[in-house]
């Protein structure tokens, strides 16, 4: 089966109603489909006959299939052709011209979105009224070309990979199976696969494969320093007796969540162990443009309140000491009487924890991402167990730093506060973004 495009292809049809065409033969002066097609080959094609005209996707063999109507005289839908002899073509159409341009303001989460004017869109600005997410995009064809951009100021909005909320046929293959983050101002191009039956990325300025973050480490086939005092790009510390960032003692590497390369945090055997990846020195400063950091971690064994300790990714600016003095993160803990998620904001030294929306605490793989606003006034939350399916759990408005704070990021950092038991943390990837805004 191939897609053709081929000139000066017409024949003529007697054909009524809504099915199959049968083809009367070539036009004067122009060839028939046999000419340049093979059975199951797909072609644009055009019927016109008196004040009946219809678009669309057809398959072939001998006969003509009406596949995928784009557009016709009846509103969109095939149209119940009358008797008469009609033109039937080879064509393009001004759908694939991507010349129109619409913009739409949807505030939640979107399946198999179509927004008004989407059939002859070729780029859509998506001013959305929050931050939320795409599972995929209805009226794909072979060789649609579409271009999303996120012309909101100050939300998230993010594609997520073969999320069966939408239906088969609208749904993305991103690269890797990554979710596409994409932050204000930002955009990402996609085309049509007519094989595959997906939507696929041709053109995504802010690194593709890696989010949309612009530093981004994957565990897979990047160590941890001899010393573990890196990880590509990050740097790491640690302090207390067998503490350490290692590769050699990763926690929860199985077939079922599929985690590779894991790089592994341990606190060691003293009361205050801690071990940190990330950047704790400056890395941004608060309110002065968009941020988003991603994780992908796995706690070894719940918290207690004998063996305490706590588990911190985002955006901190003390996490390779101890405790932070400004910022924002998701943090795991001991909350007195149990193991929790919350959403952690530090102004101060003070901390301001909710757990508003957090999923419930457990040892298997998770993904945690925070984005701040640009004007550091609210930072969206959201957390994932499948790696597909995204959710925000809530906004933090409350608690943060004041505009102008440097604040570093944790990739992950935990730290023993009782006991004296080693506890472990496994790190699959993690990922940060800054958009400095220079005036």
């Amino acid at each position: 089966m191939a897609h053709v495009a081929a000139d000066l292809v017409k024949e003529t049809t007697t054909t009524t109603g809504t099915g199959a065409l049968t083809l009367g033969g070539a036009v004067s002066g122009f060839r028939a489909f046999s000419a340049v097609m093979a059975a199951s080959d797909t072609c644009i094609y055009g019927i016109v006959g008196g004040t009946e005209w219809e678009f669309g996707i057809g398959t072939y063999n001998t006969t003509l299939t009406r596949t995928t109507v784009i557009s016709s005289s009846n509103a969109g839908a095939a149209v119940t052709l009358s008797a008469g002899t009609k033109d039937v073509f080879i064509t393009t159409i001004a759908a694939m011209m991507g010349w129109s341009e619409i913009t739409a303001t949807p505030s939640t989460d979107q399946n198999d979105y179509a927004p008004t004017g989407f059939a002859n869109a070729g780029q859509v600005n998506l001013n959305i009224g929050g931050t939320m997410k795409l599972t995929g995009l209805a009226g794909g064809y072979v060789g649609r070309r579409i271009a999303l951009v996120n012309t909101s100021t100050d939300y998230l909005l993010w594609l997520e990979n073969e999320n069966t909320s939408s239906s088969a046929g609208n749904r993305f293959r991103l690269p890797k199976g990554f979710p596409a983050f994409l932050l204000p101002g930002d955009f990402i191009e996609l085309r049509y696969d007519g094989t595959l039956q997906r939507w696929r990325v041709i053109s995504w300025p802010t690194m593709g494969e890696a989010m949309g973050l612009t530093t981004f480490e994957d565990a897979a086939g990047n160590a941890a320093s001899s010393t573990g005092q890196s990880w590509g790009s990050l740097a790491g510390t640690f302090s207390g007796t067998a503490a350490s960032i290692t590769t050699t003692s990763p926690y929860l590497v199985n077939t079922t969540e599929k985690p590779f390369g894991t790089i592994a945090v341990n606190t060691g055997t003293t009361t205050t162990g801690r071990a940190f990846l990330g950047f704790s020195g400056l890395m941004a400063l608060w309110g002065q443009g968009p941020m988003l950091s991603v994780s992908r971690v796995a706690i070894e064994i719940a918290t207690d309140g004998t063996q305490t300790f706590n588990v911190i990714t985002g955006f901190l600016d003390q996490s390779a000491g101890g405790t932070p003095v400004s910022g924002c993160a998701w943090e795991y803990r001991w909350n007195g009487s149990a193991a929790e998620w919350s959403q952690t904001s530090y102004a101060a030294s003070a901390a301001t924890r909710s757990t508003s929306g957090s999923p419930s605490a457990d040892t298997n793989y998770n993904w945690r991402v925070c984005f701040v606003n640009p004007a550091g006034t609210r930072v969206d939350m959201l957390y994932s167990a499948d790696s597909v399916s995204f959710t925000k759990a809530s906004s933090v408005s409350s608690g943060l730093p004041a505009a102008g704070v440097t604040v570093g990021f944790s990739g992950i950092s935990i730290l023993k506060s009782a006991g004296t038991t080693t506890r472990r943390a496994s790190v699959d990837l993690v990922g940060v973004r800054a958009d400095y805004v220079r005036g």
